[in-house]
């Protein structure tokens, strides 16, 4: 099994599902997709990867909208399908373990964009990211 760890943006807004698995049983998750490069330059390539999220999402899903920033670990797999012209497409997937939203502005550097950190942790985050701001470097 391959971990990895992805960051990106989610090209649509994140939705609750039902999968069936080989054997015939069920089981609810959460699936999206997220674009990812490597590098800023306009003329990088985009990667899109399929994320299927089993775990505890409770609460999380509000906050997996269209745009929104997050880095993603789990196992790697690669799956092929017919594309709609015809063409044999491949299709990269994780197995989501863990998600975590990227703040966006200033605002968010303490709250964690989705309310993961709370009470004595967020006041951790909070004087953690105020020490790094005096930093050297």
């Amino acid at each position: 099994m391959r971990h990895v760890i992805f960051s990106g943006n989610l090209g649509a807004d994140a939705e609750a599902a039902t999968f069936q698995r080989q054997d015939g049983t069920t089981f609810d998750a959460v699936k999206f997709r997220i674009a990812t490069r490597e590098g800023r330059s306009k003329d990088a390539e985009t990667l899109w990867v399929s994320c299927i999220w089993s775990g505890k999402h409770d609460g999380i899903l509000p906050f997996l909208k269209k745009g929104a920033g997050v880095i993603v670990t789990g196992s790697h797999t690669v799956a092929t399908f017919t594309g709609k012209d015809g063409q044999i497409r491949i299709d990269e997937q994780i197995r989501v373990q863990n998600v975590e939203l990227m703040p966006r502005g200033e605002a968010q550097k303490t709250e964690n964009a989705g309310g993961f950190l709370t009470g004595a942790a967020q006041l951790k985050a909070k004087q953690v990211t105020e020490e790094s701001q005096d930093l050297p470097f």
